[in-house]
């Protein structure tokens, strides 16, 4: 027979469950990548900006260089939060490892 507690857990489970399956539905992929083109359109605009207020014109080597070093830029701190986005994902696991005795 199964106990009061492990039925709680697994309602629990279930409904943790339904609640994702719920809200992955709810992902509209064209709406994501609406977004992502929007943010990569900024983010490209102020590049530029950036770019142009230090008076490089666009088609110039010097405006080339300053959008190359922009981008290398990005990369880093894109490749920096990835890596603590890592880490994090590692020290969460060993915690919970930790917590259930693996």
């Amino acid at each position: 027979m199964i106990s009061r507690l492990k039925l709680k857990r697994l309602a629990a489970c279930a409904s943790l469950l339904l609640a994702g399956v719920v809200l992955a539905a709810c992902t509209n992929p064209e709406r994501v990548r609406a977004r992502q083109e929007a943010a990569q359109a900024e983010m490209e605009a102020k590049n530029d900006a950036q770019c142009r207020s230090n008076g490089v014109e666009p088609g110039s080597l010097a405006y080339e260089q300053c959008r190359e070093r922009i981008a290398a830029q990005h990369a880093e701190k894109e490749a920096l939060r990835a890596q603590r986005s890592e880490s994090f994902q590692r020290t969460l696991g060993e915690g919970t490892n930790a917590l259930s005795g693996h």
